[in-house]
């Protein structure tokens, strides 16, 4: 029950958190500070499992995690008393109260939008196909690489992960050359989904590491703008709606990962369900790269 209410209280926090950023920046600043904050939480993959065992070993189970909870306290008393809402950018635009209902039919009322649906639909199959399934299939991946021990070879496979995401977003953030538009994050979708597709048919460990970081990097860019182009698209009364299907899209479809590769990996191995299920990514890309292209 603990665990069903802190995903819940992640799928609330993820949307508001995007309104906010851009409350704090406005339209030109949005792209930098969604590649920041997306930056960020790549680097918290990187060392959060570093901090944790720290904690574990050092004050035990239950002491390590309410140290953990107190790491929360700053950002819990900011929030408090900061004057931003996600809303204090739209100049008195009014906001009607929606129900349940309401809230489902956003996708109906955006429909013509293609490019504000293409991104809607882009973070839905990069979370559906591969999602989290990356990082449960690794030991797998580690010990049939067969570099050294399977423990250590599974640390440097996340480590790799993880760092892509940390390198692309300072790369990406000070050249400053990658813009929000939907061919960037068709592209950059794309070539997620060929990497996994190459590190899932490779037996070679280097060149797995090579493809694991070259996917964080485009895997950030691809939610960093897919994020940005939404909240600058979406019309400023119904922002809020759009980014919660964005974030209902783009997350909550990552339990579609366990079934495409998952149990589908029981059937046929884990190396033929991610390779599979990354060729779909790929070829589900480049539609709604053309979807979004038409007039």
């Amino acid at each position: 029950m603990l665990l069903v209410l802190h995903g819940l209280a992640g799928c609330l926090w993820g949307p508001a958190e995007q309104l906010m950023l851009h409350d704090f920046v406005g339209n030109e600043g949005l792209p930098s500070a969604v590649r920041l904050n997306a930056t960020f939480r790549s680097l918290g993959v990187l060392f959060g499992p570093v901090v944790g065992s720290a904690l574990l070993l050092g004050l035990g189970p239950t002491a390590g995690i309410f140290a953990n909870v107190a790491f929360y306290l700053p950002l819990t008393i900011f929030l408090f008393r900061t004057k931003f809402t996600g809303h204090t950018r739209d100049h008195g635009t009014p906001r009607p109260r929606m129900g349940l209902v309401d809230s489902v039919r956003v996708l109906r009322d955006i429909r013509t939008n293609r490019t504000l649906l293409s991104m809607i639909i882009l973070g839905g199959m990069g979370s559906f196909f591969v999602g989290a399934s990356m990082q449960s299939s690794m030991p797998i991946f580690a010990e049939d690489l067969g570099a050294g021990s399977a423990g250590t070879a599974y640390g440097i496979l996340l480590f790799a992960n993880g760092a892509g995401g940390v390198i692309g977003g300072v790369l990406l953030e000070a050249t400053g050359r990658l813009r929000p538009t939907v061919t960037a994050a068709v592209v950059c979708t794309g070539v997620y989904g060929l990497s996994t597709l190459l590190f899932a048919v490779s037996d070679n460990y280097p060149l797995a590491l090579l493809l694991l970081v070259i996917g964080g990097v485009a895997n950030l860019a691809s939610m960093s703008i897919g994020q940005t182009l939404a909240q600058l698209l979406a019309p400023p009364a119904d922002r809020g709606r759009v980014i919660g299907v964005y974030g209902m899209s783009a997350n909550g479809l990552r339990f579609g990962s366990g079934i495409t590769v998952g149990l589908f990996g029981g059937i046929v191995g884990i190396h033929w369900s991610l390779g599979l299920s990354a060729a779909t990514l790929c070829a589900g890309t480049l539609l709604a790269g053309l979807a979004a292209r038409r007039p």
